[in-house]
C-alpha cells in the first residue's frame, strides 16, 4: 500500500501543496537533498523535513514511534526541539520572516482559535536518493500549540533587519 500526501517543498525549502507519495521521489527531479531538518509554520499549517543520507533501520523506526517536542525561543531565535522513538533530540530553527509573504500565517488568528492544535506534517527522506522513505501526520496539544503561536507571535511583533 502507498501512502500519500499534500504537501511538498519546492528547493528553497518552504512547502507548496503537490502530492507526495512514500517511496518516490519527495521533489520531482531532485536526486540529493542536503543533510538537514526544517521546520515550518505557514498560513498551510506545520511541516517538519528530517533528510538523512543513507539512514538506518533504526533511524525510520524510530521515526514511526513516539513524539515527543519541546520550544526554545530566546532573544528573536525560535528552535523546535523534536525527538522520535529512541533517537536523540534534534533541532530545527523557525523564522517567521523568513516564510514567504504570500503563506506567511498570522499567529494571532491561530492563537484566537480556543483548544486550537497545530497540524504538523513530517517528512523523513534519504538525502542520498531524494526518495521520501516515511511520512507522518500528528497535531501540537493545545498547550504546546499556545507556546508556538506565542512565540511566532513575539518574533513577528520584533522585525529582523539586516
Amino acid at each position: 500500500m502507498t501512502a500519500q500526501f499534500q504537501f511538498l517543498p519546492v528547493q528553497n525549502s518552504r512547502f507548496t501543496p503537490q502530492l507526495c507519495v512514500v517511496g518516490q521521489e519527495f521533489s520531482k527531479g531532485v536526486k540529493i537533498w542536503p543533510e538537514a531538518t526544517v521546520f515550518d509554520y505557514t498560513a498551510d499549517g506545520c511541516h517538519l523535513l528530517l533528510s538523512y543520507r543513507h539512514p538506518t533501520t533504526r533511524e525510520k523506526d524510530a521515526f514511526s514511534g513516539p513524539a515527543r517536542f519541546a520550544l526554545v525561543s530566546k532573544y528573536g531565535l525560535i528552535f523546535l526541539l523534536f525527538k522520535f522513538g529512541d533517537t536523540p533530540w534534534q533541532y530545527a530553527p523557525y523564522s517567521h520572516w523568513l516564510v514567504p509573504e504570500e503563506i506567511r500565517p498570522d499567529p494571532e488568528d491561530d492563537l484566537n482559535k480556543p483548544g486550537n492544535r497545530l497540524f504538523v506534517s513530517c517528512f523523513f527522506i534519504n538525502s542520498a536518493t531524494g526518495i521520501l522513505e516515511e511520512m507522518r501526520a500528528m497535531t501540537f496539544s493545545p498547550q504546546f500549540t499556545t507556546q508556538l503561536l506565542q512565540c511566532v507571535k513575539e518574533q513577528a511583533e520584533n522585525p529582523v533587519t539586516i
